[in-house]
């Protein structure tokens, strides 16, 4: 239970993009949210396990990956204010392909799977919330996709500095290129040539 209003200030911010729970809908969700803190480097989610909550990330930054032919490779990071989930297993109660690790000392917002299902049972808001979360991240999936598809790595480069510029700061290179479909040294020219193009 997180009996700290301020620690719900990012999750409420979140969740009014969306719906406009009543004080009552309010009050039944922090009592269900698990306030957790990670150090850096350790993990929310290890590759193989089932997702068991949905993580609201307070503070810190997370890098999601998947091993592919033995290779690391990131395909989010999850920041303040969104969440640290593999979505698929959590719903579908399946072994995940991701692990998620804290890339900073962190504190994530936990939400059980069976919390969860109590709130659409109970709440008709939680239950229109966790449909248009679903609709949100299918959106966002399908422009990661078509950003692959359609933009060259240095346009991909441009985005992600448009929309978290703080993850070039935060996050080590050679994840950040990954990120992007590249090699770090790829990322490095990139980097400097739109330096010398912006003097």
């Amino acid at each position: 239970m997180v009996t700290t209003s301020q620690k719900l200030i990012k999750f409420k911010h979140f969740v009014h993009q969306f719906v406009s729970p009543t004080e009552e809908e309010w009050d039944f969700m922090a009592q269900c949210l698990v306030l957790k803190h990670l150090p850096k480097k350790s993990l929310l989610l290890q590759a193989g396990q089932v997702c068991q909550s949905v993580a609201f990330v307070n503070k810190g930054l997370f890098r999601a990956y998947k091993l592919i032919e033995g290779k690391e490779v990131t395909h989010y990071f999850p920041i303040e204010g969104f969440f640290a989930t593999d979505y698929a297993s959590f719903i579908n109660r399946t072994p995940s392909p991701d692990t998620i690790e804290a890339l900073e000392e962190s504190e994530v917002l936990l939400l059980s799977y069976e919390n969860i299902q109590l709130g659409y049972e109970k709440y008709h808001v939680w239950e229109r919330f966790g449909r248009l979360i679903a609709e949100f991240l299918y959106m966002k999936l399908e422009k990661t996709i078509q950003s692959f598809q359609l933009m060259t790595p240095e346009e991909r480069y441009i985005k992600l500095m448009q929309e978290e510029p703080s993850l070039f700061e935060r996050a080590p290179q050679q994840y950040v290129a990954s990120f992007l479909g590249i090699a770090p040294e790829s990322l490095s020219r990139i980097r400097k040539r739109i330096m010398v193009t912006n003097l």
